[in-house]
């Protein structure tokens, strides 16, 4: 079996200059999010498949099942 020649790669030398990194804000409007505070439950099983199901039959999160569950238990007064 013979040897494969691989094609090496040029590199190119440092110059020192820096490019200019581009501005993407323009590329990603803003967005007004709310801001969150992350929090960590451990949940039993069974419930944690359950909401999992319930999230994709319903093609949302379980994290937004969990939002609307708890604003509707304790509304904001």
């Amino acid at each position: 079996m013979s040897a494969v020649n691989k094609p090496t790669i040029k590199r190119r030398e440092p110059t020192g200059e820096t490019r200019p990194v581009p501005n993407m804000s323009a590329a990603f409007p803003a967005r007004s999010r709310q801001e969150v505070k992350n929090t960590s439950i451990d949940l039993p099983t069974d419930l944690h498949e359950r909401l999992r199901f319930l999230a994709f039959t319903e093609n949302t999160t379980m994290r937004q099942l969990i939002i609307d569950a708890l604003e509707k238990t304790y509304p904001a007064t």
